[in-house]
Order: C-alpha cells, then sequence, then structure tokens
C-alpha cells in the first residue's frame, strides 16, 4: 500500500524510527527499521511511504517498506 502525507511526530531509537505520518484522512504510526543508506526525515516534511502491515506482540503495526521524501 502506498500513501503520502506530513510527518507530524517523529521519535527515533537505535533500530528504528516511529513516525505519526497524517493525510486528509487522519494519522497513522508507522514504524520503519533503519537501513545502511541514511535518509534525512524531518517534522512537517512530505513523504511518500509503502507499506505493509504485520503483527508484534498480538498487535497490528504499519511497517514502512520505503520512504520517499516530497518536496
Amino acid at each position: 500500500v502506498k500513501i503520502e502525507g506530513e510527518i507530524m511526530e517523529m521519535r527515533e531509537t537505535p533500530g528504528l524510527i516511529i513516525l505519526e505520518i497524517e493525510d486528509m484522512t487522519g494519522k497513522i504510526t508507522a514504524i520503519w527499521f533503519k537501513q545502511e543508506e541514511a535518509i534525512n526525515l524531518t517534522k512537517n516534511q512530505k513523504v511518500e511511504i509503502e507499506w505493509r502491515i504485520e503483527q508484534y506482540k498480538d498487535r497490528l503495526e504499519i511497517k514502512v517498506e520505503k520512504i520517499t521524501g516530497r518536496r
């Protein structure tokens, strides 16, 4: 699945980044596991994400597979 939105909040841990993405339909929380190649993300940046839903600790979460910054 692919969506475009704006990063409203961002929390970074050693292995992943937790993003709050908002578009005209609402907000979602997405998990992005850090890759070898760095990407520069900032709050209020517009992004396009490709994601899938996975189960983790008996909860569903959105796992980002690809993220692209927009202008």
